[in-house]
């Protein structure tokens, strides 16, 4: 069954991916969204329009006497989290829709809870009594197992491994490939490097790399 039109912001290689999955649900996508004046639509039969105004202005041409509902997703990946979070929060004031998009090839345990705007990509797996946030991404592959905790806008790398029971802060970033060990704690607004192994917690506002992975740099939160 159709989920209806959608509008993605962001026109990079991330649209590409999210236009694939729509497809398979049924869905369309009605326009791209993206602050670079510079940027060409990734799509030969998808206009392309500019930040808040170029949006504003496609909602008014296209749906201003109609009543079809009109949902956004953001196609803005990796430590980026904050930054997608905005653009979701941005094209909700304006009324678009934040619905859940998830692969038909994922798997997600009955007892998972999945926040507004959450992106589910083939191959992932979400255990049982897990909780994700608002606007996390959740890549091809990845695996949030049993009992973990996600906070908003956290992403999840391709092939990335959650092995349950973890909690992980608002817009962090977890590369691909990496593992986290059971029961560990990750702060806000961290980069794990992608084929890192996290043993212990890791304190917010941090990149780690390595196994067992350490900190090379603070971020600012």
């Amino acid at each position: 069954m159709s989920m209806g039109d959608f509008v993605i912001w962001g026109g990079r290689g991330h649209a590409k991916v999210l236009r694939d999955l729509l497809d398979l649900l049924g869905s369309r996508v009605a326009a791209v969204i993206d602050n670079d004046l510079s940027l060409q639509s990734p799509f030969s039969d998808v206009n392309i329009y500019y930040g808040k105004v170029g949006l504003r202005e496609f909602l008014r041409s296209a749906y201003q006497h109609k009543e079809q509902e009109v949902s956004a997703v953001v196609a803005i990946g990796g430590s980026n989290g904050r930054d997608r979070t905005s653009c979701y929060e941005l094209m909700m004031e304006m009324g678009l829709q934040s619905k859940i998009l998830v692969h038909p090839s994922a798997v997600i345990a009955n007892s998972a809870v999945l926040g507004s705007g959450t992106q589910i990509l083939g191959g992932a797996f979400v255990g049982s009594a897990s909780n994700l946030g608002d606007f996390c991404i959740l890549n091809s592959g990845s695996i949030v197992d049993h009992d973990c905790v996600l906070g908003r806008g956290v992403h999840i790398a391709r092939g990335a491994v959650l092995t349950g029971e973890i909690e992980v802060g608002d817009f962090s970033f977890i590369g691909a490939n990496a593992t986290i060990l059971p029961g560990r704690k990750i702060g806000a607004n961290v980069i794990v490097g992608a084929g890192s192994v996290v043993t212990r917690d890791i304190p917010s506002g941090v990149t780690i790399v390595g196994s067992p992975a350490t900190r090379i740099l603070e971020r600012n939160v």
